[in-house]
């Protein structure tokens, strides 16, 4: 019977979170961890902040919670190495793809949906099994830049269903820098991640063949921290010697990724520049992207990437970091790498300037280049009209907007500004008529039929045809 149960591969929702960990072959199972933070979560308390600091495993313990409690869960693991990976419209697609697989049990297979989308799916997914507690894992918030705070601010109040009944939320990051980007109404605990115990560390150093009392003087040295001690595990798995790791007093977690790092100086410039494409990129990168932007073959990509260890291949056949930290690490090794990286990646978006990859992430590039009147340029009509096209989504066309604004500010382009500023009032105002219906079935469901109806008759700034769309919703 086990047999016949190992070969059937269950799908649950999470399994469509996109940059979902994969968690190793020796991992340390810890089921009662798990039930204490749920024994938390309450309907007065919905949400618990999983604190601790870089390396520490919180997100393999939210990982091991989505496959410990599969059935009614879900997940986002942002990864914000560009603004797309936690853009609003992005992080919808993601829940709303493990929403349609909970309600209907197949695929979305939508490359975009608009706001109001979103909200029926997550209104049919708190309907579904009124009794049944449905838990969100959300990892990479507090990773997000912190010139870019209010965007977590609009995620927790606009992408999250926080104070929703029946929603409970482990979230990653420390409570004092989050929970102040919460409605105030909204209560929330920090829970301590836990560190590995010295038979857990013994445990999960097995394969690599050390002594007892080494396991001792690793553990010490790494407090027991996982992401330490995972590090240390690599060193050992390729070939590189206890007595050099402890010749290195690994009492910081970058002296760790530091160590692990000591095979580029070796590399070729081409090598080098392979690690930097990934590392600089705005953009998930494919072996075959990553050839077409260095100017070598896949097999030399893969030949380069086979003797890091640091680097991992994601489901989604893109390349990728094991960590922000030891990615963030590779940006300071390969400084000399990122004009060159960052203008290689540029040339390849415009020379496929319609292209879903070009709409999303030429504008990131320009910022990141300083090429602000190429962006200011950029952002004409025909854009607009592309980019709605590929997203279908207002909240995407005013973010451009801002962008538009600022650059334009900059160069102090006062015609521009101006313009930008319009363009974004504009598309702030459709994307708010846009989500209005989705709000008519939500206070309808909930029995403020009154409340509806005079939503739908109060908007006096929409087109008569979305007032009567407005009403149809109510009806």
């Amino acid at each position: 019977m086990k047999q016949i149960e190992a070969t059937i591969q269950i799908t649950y929702n999470w399994h469509f979170a996109r940059d979902f960990p994969e968690l190793p072959p020796n991992l340390i199972e810890r089921p009662h961890f798990l039930e204490t933070i749920l024994e938390i979560l309450s309907n007065d308390t919905p949400i618990v902040f999983l604190e601790g600091e870089e390396g520490d495993g919180a997100t393999t313990t939210l990982a091991q919670f989505c496959h410990h409690y599969a059935e009614h869960t879900f997940a986002l693991f942002i990864k914000p190495a560009s603004r797309f990976a936690y853009s609003l419209d992005y992080l919808r697609l993601t829940l709303a793809e493990q929403f349609y697989w909970y309600l209907y049990g197949t695929s979305l297979n939508k490359d975009t949906l608009d706001e109001s989308e979103f909200a029926s799916l997550l209104l049919k997914t708190q309907r579904k099994e009124r009794t049944k507690t449905l838990y969100f894992v959300v990892d990479g918030l507090h990773q997000i830049p912190a010139d870019e705070a209010h965007v977590v601010g609009i995620i927790l109040k606009e992408v999250l269903p926080i104070g929703m009944d029946r929603c409970r939320f482990i979230i990653t990051g420390q409570q004092s820098g989050l929970s102040p980007l919460l409605q105030s109404s909204i209560k929330s605990k920090p829970y301590q991640q836990l560190r590995f115990q010295p038979q857990e560390s013994r445990i999960f150093l097995a394969d690599t063949d050390i002594q007892e009392a080494d396991n001792s003087i690793i553990h010490s040295l790494c407090r027991g921290i996982p992401g330490r001690l995972a590090a240390v595990r690599r060193l050992l798995l390729s070939g590189t010697s206890l007595a050099s790791i402890l010749e290195n007093d690994p009492t910081k977690y970058l002296e760790f990724v530091k160590l692990e790092f000591a095979v580029i100086p070796a590399m070729e410039e081409s090598e080098q520049m392979t690690i930097a494409a990934i590392a600089f990129s705005k953009m998930g990168l494919s072996v075959d992207n990553i050839a077409s932007l260095v100017g070598i073959t896949a097999d030399a990509v893969k030949s380069t990437l086979s003797h890091c260890q640091f680097m991992v291949t994601t489901n989604a056949s893109q390349v990728a970091f094991i960590s922000e930290t030891h990615r963030k690490f590779a940006c300071r090794q390969l400084d000399r790498f990122k004009t060159a990286s960052l203008e290689a990646q540029l040339h390849y978006l415009r020379d496929n300037p319609r292209s879903e990859a070009s709409l999303r992430f030429l504008p990131t590039y320009y910022e990141s280049l300083n090429q602000l009147g190429a962006l200011v340029d950029l952002l004409s009509n025909e854009h607009y009209c592309d980019l709605l096209e590929s997203t279908q989504s207002f909240a995407e066309l005013r973010s451009r907007a801002e962008s538009g604004a600022r650059s334009a500010a900059s160069l102090h382009r006062t015609h521009d500004v101006f313009k930008f500023s319009l363009q974004r009032t504009i598309f702030a105002s459709a994307s708010t008529a846009e989500s209005d219906p989705a709000r008519i079935e939500a206070l309808v469901a909930l029995g403020k039929s009154n409340a509806a109806l005079v939503l739908a008759l109060a908007k006096a700034e929409v087109t008569q045809e979305d007032r009567l769309d407005l009403l149809c919703a109510y009806c």
